[in-house]
């Protein structure tokens, strides 16, 4: 455990409670020699903590997550890449390599290299969270008429919320057809609404089991900020997981493919209609395959195949090269999206 600085001296969370006794903290550690280092989040080494803690690390093959921005949607730096860089190149490694969550975070290593012209190498394996998929498959609701239950599930940060009030209400509608289920809090989306609508219930973050908040869900929706460069979108694969329609910016199409819809705000309430519309049969069919494919790419399974080089005895599958959509599920996706105002 090795704690961003502003998390210096604070407890260790709660969810982290079953591998307690796993867990060495970084100020216990007076050497760690291993086959492979897996180190976490650009913040953690950019930290005072990991300062003091590089010189003691060494190992066959190291491999530094990058799972969130540089920059705020404000422009803002979040941490500077080239001391994340310089950080990780004090661990003795024999092998180091910068593994992206995203094509998005690919990019940004990328960019920052051809800028500096530093040197160091880039996986070119996306390092994308992975999922316990016990937690959130179901089968796809066979059910779908108004009033729908719509919603999202993430942190309630500003950055998180549509910015514009009118795309805000498209995204989520005040209309009686439709019911805004929320988890994860929405005081930033009061600030910019100015009241929340009455067909709104708001549940905090932690409040409830996320598959059990999705078993209720007709269609996950999220517009976070239009400047936001989301890393990745775990709470996304959630509900893909869960069969549940998930509608998106166009700017999430590099990551999910076709296992979502993507188009402005204005999007939402004709596309849940015409979801409402289809035929039953092929709307399950579609959902049950975006499951299949979600967790074809995003289970555990993926994380022996990421290590097979290094040679540790992980019994490794072979990826699934058929991980995509059927022709007739592409079809059904395509018809959905021919048929709203938005394209």
């Amino acid at each position: 455990h090795c704690p961003i600085d502003q998390s210096l001296g604070q407890p260790i969370s709660e969810r982290f409670a079953p591998w307690k006794h796993l867990i060495v903290n970084w100020s216990e550690v007076s050497a760690l020699d291993t086959n492979v280092l897996i180190c976490r989040h650009p913040r953690v080494l950019a930290s005072v903590a990991f300062a003091a803690l590089s010189d003691k690390l060494s190992c066959e093959h190291c491999f530094v997550i990058k799972n969130n921005s540089s920059i705020r949607p404000d422009g803002r730096p979040v941490y500077d890449i080239t001391e994340v860089v310089a950080s990780a190149k004090r661990i003795r490694a024999g092998s180091l390599s910068f593994c992206a969550i995203s094509a998005l975070m690919r990019e940004e290593l990328i960019k920052h290299q051809n800028e500096t012209g530093e040197s160091y190498q880039i996986s070119e394996i996306l390092w994308n969270p992975t999922f316990d998929l016990a937690l959130y498959q179901k089968e796809p609701n066979s059910r779908f008429s108004a009033p729908f239950t719509i919603g999202r599930h993430g942190r309630d940060g500003a950055e998180k919320w549509r910015e514009d009030r009118s795309e805000l209400l498209q995204a989520y509608p005040d209309h009686s057809d439709f019911e805004i289920l929320v988890l994860g809090g929405a005081s930033n989306a009061e600030k910019i609404l100015g009241k929340l609508p009455d067909n709104w219930t708001v549940h905090e973050f932690g409040a409830l089991n996320p598959g059990d908040y999705l078993r209720n869900l007709d269609a996950f929706i999220y517009f976070p900020h239009s400047r936001l460069e989301e890393a990745f979108g775990r709470t996304i694969v959630e509900a893909m997981l869960a069969a549940v329609p998930v509608l998106l910016p166009e700017k999430f199409q590099e990551t999910f493919g076709n296992l979502a819809f993507y188009g402005p705000p204005s999007m939402v309430t004709g596309t849940v209609r015409q979801l409402a519309s289809a035929s039953a049969a092929e709307r399950m069919n579609y959902l049950s395959e975006v499951q299949r494919v979600a967790a074809a790419k995003f289970s555990s399974s993926a994380i022996a195949r990421r290590l097979a080089h290094c040679d540790i005895g992980l019994l490794a599958d072979k990826a699934d090269k058929a991980a995509e959509l059927s022709v007739s599920a592409t079809a059904f996706r395509k018809s959905i999206m021919s048929a709203g105002e938005y394209l």
